[in-house]
């Protein structure tokens, strides 16, 4: 798998975390890292390598997080060859979690069609936009506030998931360089282990594959993978989240 997509998918997601933080001109780039932070929001609040794959500048980096009260999370990347790596004691942090970073050739997808049950509808009002982020956080367990999505919706599209009548999830896409990143999609607890994620990702893909999407990128959870894999993403790198230890 090239370069060029594995960087076009770190890109798609690392540039809506720029988008973020512009709302409160929170972006800091130098030689070796950039930082994304949002005042009141557990999210994007990410520093991350300038060059992908770059061995970390530690005493640096550990100033760059105490400077900032231990409120970022740093994101290192991996190749997918290595093991899901804890470097936790080698770099004085601890790992909160792994992500994979997956893509899908547009292309190469054969549409889906979903039940017609499942719907996607997109947030227009404040009232959605609230709702949004109250589902967000019942999936998710941490808030972005509703007004940052407010800020954002105008370059970024967010969903309410629907089963019939009934909200059951939530999600987001970002287009950027004719390739889509699909973010953010949860299903509420009650909702879960339904297939309802897999029949949202045929939804998405199938809409994309329409008006002539490129790439789709993600990056999943370990839990995810199954799903990501039945759909015919591939797997390009992997992802250590980690903070500071206090």
């Amino acid at each position: 798998m090239s370069v060029k997509l594995i960087q076009n998918n770190i890109n798609n997601l690392t540039a809506l975390w720029r988008l973020a933080s512009n709302m409160y001109n929170g972006l800091k780039i130098n030689s070796n890292y950039n930082i994304a932070e949002v005042r009141d929001s557990d999210w994007p609040n990410r520093i991350w390598n300038t060059n992908i794959f770059e061995e970390e500048d530690v005493r640096k980096l550990h100033e760059l997080l105490k400077e900032k009260n231990s409120q970022l999370i740093y994101t290192k990347w991996y190749e997918k060859t290595d093991k899901i790596i804890d470097e936790s004691q080698d770099l004085g942090l601890s790992l909160l979690f792994n992500q994979i970073g997956m893509s899908l050739s547009l292309e190469d997808y054969t549409s889906c069609k979903a039940s017609e049950f499942t719907k996607l509808i997109e947030i227009d009002s404040e009232d959605s936009v609230k709702q949004w982020a109250l589902v967000f956080f019942k999936c998710f367990g941490y808030e972005i506030p509703s007004q940052l999505i407010q800020f954002l919706k105008s370059k970024v599209k967010y969903f309410l998931i629907y089963k019939g009548s009934t909200i059951i999830g939530c999600v987001s896409i970002f287009e950027k360089d004719n390739d889509i990143g699909i973010h953010s999609l949860g299903i509420l607890k009650e909702y879960r282990k339904n297939g309802y994620a897999e029949e949202v990702m045929h939804l998405l893909l199938s809409d994309a594959k329409r008006v002539g999407i490129d790439y789709a990128h993600l990056q999943s959870s370990l839990l995810g993978l199954s799903i990501y894999n039945k759909i015919g993403f591939k797997v390009l790198f992997q992802m250590g989240n980690y903070e500071l230890i206090l």
